[in-house]
C-alpha cells in the first residue's frame, strides 16, 4: 500500500514558463485593442465635427428661410437681414466670443446695423476648422448665399493626421 500512494502523484498549478507565455500573448492582445480604439476614437471625433460644421450651415440656411429670430437679437425697430456663419481665424468676432485661431465658428444674426452671435461652437485642440472663405451668409428674403469668396467655399477639418472636406456650393447646399 505505501507504494501505491508513491506512485500518485497530482501536478498542481502552472510553471512559471506557462504562465509568462500567456501573459504575454494577453499583453500583445490588448496593446493592440487599445490602439485600434484610439485610432476609432480619433476618426469619430474628426467625423463628429464634420457633421457639426454641416449642422451649423444647415441651421443658418434654415433659420433664414423661416425668418427666426430670438427675442433679444433683434430690437423692435430693426428687421432680420441675413444669417452668417462664421469660420474663426483672425476675426474679431470670434475673438471677442473666446475663440481664437482656427479652432471655431459662429452664427451670427445681422439685424440690420445690429450683429449678435447666436450659437459658437468651439473645436478641441488638436482639430481645427479652416475655410477658403471667411463667412458664409445666408439673407433672410430668399435665403440667398452669399460668401466672403466666390463659391464653392471649402471648409476643412483636420486632426490627428486626418482632415475631412465639408464643402458649400453656390446654391448654400453642403456636400
Amino acid at each position: 500500500m505505501p507504494n501505491l500512494a508513491k506512485k500518485v502523484s497530482c501536478r498542481e498549478g502552472f510553471t512559471l514558463i506557462e504562465l509568462i507565455v500567456v501573459f504575454s500573448i494577453m499583453a500583445m492582445i490588448s496593446g493592440v485593442g487599445f490602439a485600434s480604439l484610439v485610432a476609432y476614437s480619433r476618426s469619430q471625433a474628426l467625423s463628429q465635427a464634420v457633421a457639426n460644421v454641416k449642422s451649423a450651415v444647415e441651421q443658418a440656411k434654415f433659420n433664414a428661410l423661416s425668418n427666426v429670430v430670438r427675442p433679444s437679437s433683434c430690437t423692435t425697430t430693426s428687421t432680420l437681414v441675413s444669417y452668417k456663419l462664421i469660420f474663426c481665424g483672425t476675426n474679431a468676432a470670434c475673438t471677442a466670443e473666446g475663440i481664437t485661431d482656427t479652432h471655431g465658428y459662429l452664427i451670427q444674426v445681422n439685424c440690420g446695423v445690429q450683429s449678435t452671435t447666436i450659437f459658437r461652437q468651439k473645436v478641441l485642440s488638436p482639430l481645427s476648422v479652416s475655410s477658403t472663405c471667411a463667412n458664409v451668409t445666408y439673407l433672410a428674403t430668399n435665403a440667398n448665399f452669399s460668401s466672403s469668396s466666390s463659391p464653392p467655399c471649402t471648409v476643412t477639418v483636420s486632426g490627428y493626421g486626418n482632415t475631412k472636406q465639408v464643402i458649400i456650393n453656390s446654391l448654400g447646399q453642403t456636400q
